[in-house]
């Protein structure tokens, strides 16, 4: 067998030869790379950032009052790396858009504010949320490339807008686009005039920045390439689009380079050489904080997890309903009954999502059962109930309704605590109380975690008596674990047994809540107890009258279950007017 070479060979579209690399961790999650490449010389720093390791948290620059060097940046905010970012100008103003600490930058310190410059709108971004991170496209790829990459993910892949995802929390411009979906931008010549023809400067070598994302979003990458001396004489931009390739990256952009190029280490100080000799102050910079000595939570910050509560379309689910839920998926069934019934039209409509894993709500819980049970949630009182549910908000009438009908009687102290997380215990309470079911009682408890003393015991039990509860595994039901919406769809969908879905179940019907029209379900010992009623918009308020007619109502519930795109758009879930009819 032949001996392994030490020396790496370049990538095929690369320029240079890997003479060596070296690897470091100045924190957990952070891996930093020092690569030496010959032919030509060029001097390269790597980091890459797991965004699911502990302590691990993405910031970027607040709205900006005066320039800083990414050391004093990076330093003021006691992150454990900074790298400049977008192109900028004086003010400082930079070419795209940007967010830092949540606070989006003012129109006037953006490209949004320039129509007349050549790089209004062009820019690509990444930006980071709470446990999410989206990227969107450029101009240019969004438009006259999007056949040539053939574009389907990103944040509005084929429109040109300036919304933004909304909770983003830190979010960096730039462009061109180097990689883009996996695909990396090629060129005739890294000199030739069709190679990235929106910026001639990427026609010459240049130090250079860039930022990119790996396909499973879970690794931030950051790189410096230093230029302008005869150590490193800096990359056209089709080598840094090979190069961000190589590296792993499913997603890149090209940020501010030339002098601007600094990456800034805590306790090491410039692991590069700025080209100015120093470095420079610039507009806006991304920084990391990691390992303890950062300060943050011990949660990551932006680990992404497929089907939470940011929508994202998923290949696998490309010709389904919802296209973060695929045929293999927990909830697949239940899902779309839901969607038929009327009682949620997902997380997301255009396109439509319905983000399985994402936790919900109270407000969003009592809404479901309110719309799968068919009560009315027109005429709501003209006093509120509860303390923190007034009558402007979203929640308001079907809080009420299940307020009335004796499904929930708040959390304490007269109020109800409409964003919190739902427990399985407290969902299962609700469920039962709005089916009308009595509580159960068996001398033996069925899981592990629930004894006959538990608060949620007779709830617990009397819903698998109806064969709607589902274990979390070692014969367990995890009572205190938050319920997320694909789990909510399978209690409801056989607690009122949606399409026969429960008809298998010797012990399903019965009941029927104490509010009016209210359908206690269908099966083998029972018919249907209610009637017509529901309709409304979806994960929201609104509702209808069990005459079947539906109120549309302009909302957003500001929690992990809806995720607003953008600040002018008021609600991203698709209204619908249609109303639930008696089912089977």
């Amino acid at each position: 067998m032949a001996a392994a070479c030490t020396v790496l060979a370049p990538a095929l579209a690369h320029a240079g030869t890997v003479v060596s690399e070296t690897e470091s961790n100045p924190q957990p999650g952070i891996k930093l790379v020092a690569r030496v490449e010959s032919n030509p010389s060029n001097r390269i720093w790597v980091a890459y950032v797991s965004l699911c390791n502990d302590y691990v948290h993405v910031t970027a620059t607040a709205p900006a009052s005066s320039f800083q060097t990414p050391g004093s940046w990076g330093s003021s905010q006691g992150v454990q790396l900074a790298l400049n970012g977008d192109f900028f100008f004086a003010g400082p103003s930079i070419y795209g858009d940007a967010v830092g600490n949540g606070m989006r930058w003012p129109v006037s310190k953006t490209g949004a504010s320039t129509p007349s410059k050549w790089y209004y709108q062009r820019h690509g971004w990444i930006a980071f949320g709470d446990d999410w991170v989206e990227f969107s496209h450029t101009e240019r790829t969004k438009l006259k490339d999007k056949d040539r990459f053939g574009i389907q993910y990103g944040f509005k892949p084929t429109e040109v807008t300036t919304e933004i995802p909304n909770g983003t929390q830190s979010l960096v411009s730039g462009f061109p686009e180097l990689v883009i979906e996996g695909q990396t931008y090629t060129c005739p010549s890294p000199t030739d005039s069709s190679c990235f023809p929106d910026r001639t400067d990427m026609r010459t070598r240049h130090p250079r920045s860039a930022m990119g994302l790996t396909e499973d979003r879970k690794t931030f990458i950051l790189v410096a390439v230093d230029g302008r001396s005869s150590a490193s004489v800096g990359m056209y931009g089709a080598e840094l689009a090979a190069l961000m390739a190589d590296l792993g990256a499913y997603e890149a952009f090209n940020i501010d380079g030339g002098g601007s190029t600094a990456m800034w280490v805590d306790g090491q100080g410039y692991v590069n050489n700025p080209s100015d000799g120093s470095a420079r102050s610039v507009g806006n910079h991304w920084g990391i904080f990691a390992g303890m000595a950062g300060g943050k939570a011990r949660d990551p910050g932006a680990c992404f997890v497929p089907g939470g509560c940011y929508p994202v379309a998923l290949p696998e689910a490309e010709n389904e309903t919802f296209k973060d839920l695929p045929s293999s998926a927990d909830a697949f069934d239940e899902a779309q009954l839901l969607l038929d019934a009327g009682i949620t039209n997902g997380c997301q409509s255009s396109p439509r999502m319905f983000c399985p894993k994402c936790p919900i709500t109270r407000g969003q819980a009592v809404t479901f059962l309110v719309r799968a049970a068919g009560i009315s949630t027109a005429n709501p009182p003209a006093t509120p109930t509860f303390g923190d549910v007034p009558t402007t908000h979203v929640f308001y009438p079907a809080i009420e309704a299940a307020a009335a009908a004796g499904i929930t009687t708040g959390c304490g102290d007269g109020d109800f605590c409409p964003k919190k997380k739902v427990t399985r215990g407290q969902f299962a309470a609700m469920t039962r109380r709005t089916t009308g079911w009595p509580s159960e009682s068996p001398g033996m408890a069925t899981y592990g975690d629930v004894p006959t003393d538990h608060l949620f015991y007779g709830d617990i039990e009397a819903l698998n008596s109806h064969c709607v509860t589902t274990d979390c595994g070692s014969g367990n039901y995890c009572p205190d674990q938050s319920v997320n919406r694909a789990q909510s769809a399978i209690f409801i969908a056989r607690a009122f047994n949606l399409d026969g879905i429960n008809d298998a179940c010797s012990n399903v019907g019965g009941g029927g809540s104490s509010g009016a029209g209210a359908s206690g379900g269908t099966g083998g010992n029972g018919g249907v107890s209610g009637g017509q009623g529901g309709g409304g918009a979806p994960d929201a308020a609104g509702g209808a009258s069990n005459s079947g007619q539906s109120t549309r109502t302009e909302l957003n519930d500001g929690g992990c279950g809806c995720h607003a795109v953008g600040s002018e758009e008021p609600n991203v879930f698709e209204r619908i007017a249609s109303a639930l009819v008696g089912r089977r």
